[in-house]
């Protein structure tokens, strides 16, 4: 008998050392000191307040994992570090990864939560840490999904659509794609008084003031208001359970106008629930950090639009990673759903 290769498993075993490593490292902001010149581990030991000997040690396995170099005992950023992970930058994206490091923690709780199907009960924040812990996760939004969002703005045809709703639109990012791309369209985020912080901060900074607008609040106790061609709603149901996700589609039909679209985007499934890997894994993600959230299926969705009146409901697909599912509001029911 012949056993398959068993280092697939003991990589999977050991993969968590380079993942804390980059983690640990990115919330010190490590690439940032070391973009404008190379230094030792001791002098960064001294700007950081770190201790020399476990820091060279580390720096040493960072430039074997390829995102630093070494000089004459001088450590510098690979060109990826110097790109995504330097604060200042234009691409700097290491937001994300400190919200991702925040989310390990309850990882870790995965275990506890297959044996009793429930959360473990959450550590309160001050509201310092709660600000603090928001801005890297709406930030951390922004960096993964600005380059999908000017694809998205490529791929839709929104020339005839006058107003959107941007649902729990965290930092207006796929706003301002939109209104970048069509230049009749105005937008109105939604979101809660913490998100919108930063949601402002991104318009401003893409001198979009006057095209897009924010409103404050949870999008189950304020009204949507009426009349908009479109509903976007990104990245939002997997949090949700089914009976959420069922709502909030009603809702947010309802704020439709004759013919306008109703467009979710998000990690979605094929039928059988193990495919795409991406949308497979994030739903364990939804387990460890939600009440009830996961990714659904393809034809779960339509199934739900359908059932908030909508029509015209098909897939729109991306690519592997997420997948768009639009329904129209048949113009004689407009206002009814």
């Amino acid at each position: 008998m012949t056993l398959p290769d068993f280092e697939q498993l003991r990589r999977l075993g050991w993969e968590f050392r380079e993942n804390k490593i980059f983690l640990a490292v990115n919330d010190l902001d490590l690439f940032t000191y070391l973009s404008p010149q190379p230094l030792t581990a001791q002098e960064i030991a001294q700007r950081l307040n770190l201790n020399a000997r476990a820091l060279e040690i580390v720096l040493d396995a960072l430039v074997s994992m390829k995102l630093l170099d070494k000089k004459d005992n001088h450590y510098s950023n690979q060109e990826i570090a110097e790109a995504y992970l330097v604060n200042g930058k234009k691409t700097y994206r290491g937001e994300i990864f400190k919200h991702l490091h925040q989310c390990r923690e309850q990882w870790e709780n995965l275990g506890q939560i297959l044996r009793t199907g429930e959360l473990p009960s959450e550590r309160k924040f001050t509201i310092r840490e709660e600000r603090r812990a928001n801005r890297h996760f709406i930030w951390g939004m922004d960096n993964i999904a600005c380059d999908r969002a000017q694809l998205i703005a490529g791929m839709l045809d929104l020339s005839t659509v006058g107003n959107m709703l941007d649902l729990g639109g965290g930092a207006a990012t796929y706003s301002i794609a939109f209104v970048k791309k069509n230049p009749q369209l105005k937008a109105v985020v939604l979101d809660l008084p913490l998100t919108l912080e930063v949601a402002r901060e991104n318009i401003a900074l893409n001198d979009l003031e006057k095209r897009i607008s924010t409103t404050e609040g949870s999008f189950w106790e304020v009204g949507l208001g009426t009349g908009y061609d479109l509903v976007w709603i990104s990245q939002i149901i997997h949090s949700l359970n089914e009976s959420k996700c069922r709502e909030l589609i009603q809702k947010a039909a309802a704020a439709l106008a004759p013919g306008g679209a109703l467009i979710i985007h998000d990690f979605i499934l094929e039928d059988d629930h193990t495919r795409p890997f991406d949308a497979a894994l994030f739903s364990v993600h939804m387990l460890v950090v939600t009440e009830g959230g996961r990714s659904y299926s393809v034809n779960e969705i339509m199934g739900w639009l359908k059932e908030a009146g909508l029509s015209q409901v098909q897939r729109i697909e991306i690519d592997a990673h997420s997948g768009m599912v639009r329904g129209t509001v048949p113009v004689a029911q407009a206002g009814s759903t």
